[in-house]
């Protein structure tokens, strides 16, 4: 899990650079879709190779949709960085999010694949 938020970091430093705060924004998020789908990916061959119970599907089913609800969140408050009073915050309270739930859907994945 440290690892995980460690890599989040790193990331965020990474892309900034002197890039516009709605780039840097986009490349996080999309990253971040990336890293997701690689996970699910692996998922994916776990399940299809008759490894994952039904109640495993439903948990990993339920932790991708509240990534997805966060991951939608955070695209929308993209636009707010520049032209809402509070919009640099309100992306740091996105990013935060939809860093928490991402990293709680690759726990999940990886608590199930390993065991």
């Amino acid at each position: 899990m440290k690892t995980i938020l460690s890599l989040f970091a790193c990331l965020a430093l990474l892309l900034s650079g002197c890039k516009s705060p709605e780039t840097t924004a986009y490349k996080t998020i999309a990253t971040t879709a990336q890293l997701v789908d690689k996970s699910m990916l692996a998922w994916g061959d776990y399940v299809r190779a008759g490894k994952a119970t039904a109640d495993d599907e439903k948990r990993v089913k339920a932790a991708f949709e509240i990534y997805k609800r966060a991951e939608t969140s955070a695209q929308r408050t993209v636009y707010t960085i520049k032209t809402a009073p509070n919009g640099q915050q309100d992306w740091v309270t996105a990013v935060s999010v939809l860093t928490a739930n991402s990293s709680e859907l690759f726990s999940i994945v990886h608590q199930l694949t390993t065991k």
